[in-house]
């Protein structure tokens, strides 16, 4: 059984690297720890240790070698990392994390501070919580470096004080003498004085980072249970991921834009919020067992007997208000969102992702002759392509730089192929030399009037239908809106290639589509 366990988790582990690369070192690391906090005994002997370390092994090689063709054959384009020029604001970094970063500083300090009985030292946790709501208020309103200073300040001793506090207790009344207490101890205080330092330095996200990440990992150090150190393991990794993104950037084909930092931050993001919300859900259940039953470590420190069962009551409190909070989100502002580009926007009720197609329009922008951009007869293309098409026959439509406009909306939805899709994310994944030539020729198969050039085009690519719609009329520029740079003449061209090259299977609601015809003997 542990023989699958392990094989399991490299099988995981290296699938990581094929799906998603920006996964693997934070999870790798969390494999290894945790495979050595599940394989070593409380008696440790050389023997345990050298076994312990030879499964993680194990399991990092392992992952390895399951994808070794894999690895033998990719690139990385980008591999270079650089520093950061412009650190997250602090209250646009709570706007997305402040529920997950408040249920896991009171969690933090619910667990580590000892329990006791009924929950009448309030004074504490609330103290906090007003710190916290004060200092955003103060940092909301700062007009001068002074108060800013002042108000994250505030932010930093209610939110990361008192785990850092709680750590410290934790580890200097369990077992002082011991080397993970003495080192849980240090471990705080240094995280604490060195989230001060980083904040007044001007990056107060980092420095809040720092000081959570530290009380986390002398959780992990100094609490007896299994389970409590990998709650603190996932926080610490969190928190670390978090702050470790206001330092280093990975050195993409952004890297000299005001967008640099655009796709580190939200794939590691995305490991924080993975990390966070199962570490706060279990900080959650835990604090509830602590507030029905708060006399389970009264002889732990009966000074402080109940401080554990009140910082629970006030993170169960909060965890509510939070998640009430966050449910209204979807309610009320997905509509709105839809809104901002597409109207009328998608139907109320529906799930379904392409009904926005029937009815929603784009705004075109800088044109005469388009006020806006249809999908209606794209969306009943897409279903006559998933209806018709079974084999990865490849697809020619319009190929637009950013991220507006809906573009290769056909190639996303089917599934089918085509001959360049969102060029922004083709420059992340291919060669520089290999990506002009393909944006170029489909721009000229639309916009050219040329039939033989036309003709030319999709026997190179081997291009089995082409699409005709709105978009392809309209031919966005590279830009982030939908300013038109297409051709009439161009996309008229098509109906001369009728018999020769090209027939038309298919047309409604202004989109066409093209079969292109075998090559005659």
């Amino acid at each position: 059984q542990r023989a699958m366990l392990l094989a399991l988790a490299a099988l995981l582990l290296g699938t990581l690297f094929v799906t998603n690369a920006w996964d693997v070192p934070v999870y790798a690391v969390l494999a290894v720890v945790s495979l050595l906090m599940g394989a070593l005994p409380a008696r440790r002997t050389p023997r345990t240790v050298l076994l312990a370390a030879a499964q993680a092994g194990a399991v990092v090689g392992g992952a390895y070698l399951l994808f070794l063709p894999f690895h033998q054959h990719f690139v990385a384009l980008f591999s270079q990392v650089a520093l950061v020029r412009d650190p997250t604001d602090l209250l646009q970094f709570l706007t997305h994390f402040g529920a997950f970063i408040v249920i896991g500083a009171v969690g933090l300090t619910a667990l580590m501070l000892p329990g006791g009985g009924a929950a009448d030292r309030l004074v504490w946790p609330v103290a906090s919580v007003a710190a916290s709501l004060v200092g955003v208020a103060v940092l909301a309103q700062a007009t001068s470096a002074s108060s800013a200073l002042i108000g994250r300040v505030l932010i930093l001793a209610g939110i990361a004080g008192p785990p850092v506090v709680a750590a410290i207790w934790r580890a200097r009344s369990s077992e002082p003498a011991s080397w993970p207490g003495r080192l849980a101890v240090l471990v705080a205080l240094g995280a604490g004085g060195a989230g001060v330092l980083t904040l007044a330095s001007g990056r107060p996200v980092l420095g809040l980072m720092v000081a959570l990440m530290g009380a986390a990992g002398a959780g992990w150090l100094a609490l007896p249970g299994i389970g409590e150190r990998f709650v603190c393991l996932l926080q610490a990794a969190a928190f670390g991921v978090a702050g470790g993104v206001e330092v280093v950037v990975v050195a993409d084909d952004l890297i000299g834009t005001d967008w640099y930092r655009m796709n580190t931050v939200f794939k590691f993001y995305n490991q924080v919020w993975v990390l966070l919300a199962i570490s706060c859900a279990v900080q959650v259940a835990m604090m509830v067992a602590r507030a029905l039953a708060p006399t389970r470590e009264a002889a732990f420190a009966p000074r402080m007997p109940a401080l554990s069962s009140a910082w629970s009551h006030v993170g169960i409190a909060l965890a509510a208000v939070m998640c009430v909070g966050a449910l209204t989100y979807p309610a009320l502002a997905t509509m709105p969102r839809l809104e901002q580009r597409i109207s009328p926007g998608a139907p109320a009720g529906s799930l379904n992702a392409l009904d926005w197609m029937d009815a929603g329009r784009l705004p075109v922008v800088g044109s005469p002759e388009f006020s806006e951009i249809r999908y209606a007869g794209d969306r009943a293309a897409i279903r006559w392509l998933q209806q018709h098409v079974s084999t990865s026959a490849v697809i020619a439509e319009a190929s637009i730089g950013p991220y507006r406009c809906n573009g290769t909306r056909i190639a996303n939805a089917t599934g089918l192929p085509t001959i360049i899709g969102w060029e922004r994310h083709q420059q992340q994944q291919r060669f520089p030399d290999q990506l002009p030539a393909r944006v170029n020729d489909v721009r000229t198969l639309y916009t050219s009037a040329n039939v033989d050039e036309k003709a030319a085009i999709l026997r190179k690519y081997h291009v089995a239908y082409v699409i005709v719609g709105d978009l392809e009329r309209v031919y966005p520029t590279p830009n982030n809106e939908c300013t038109p740079g297409g051709s009439a003449e161009g996309t008229a061209a098509f109906d001369q290639m009728f018999g020769s090259s090209l027939e038309e299977v298919f047309s409604q609601d202004g989109t066409t589509i093209y079969r292109v015809l075998p090559v005659s003997a």
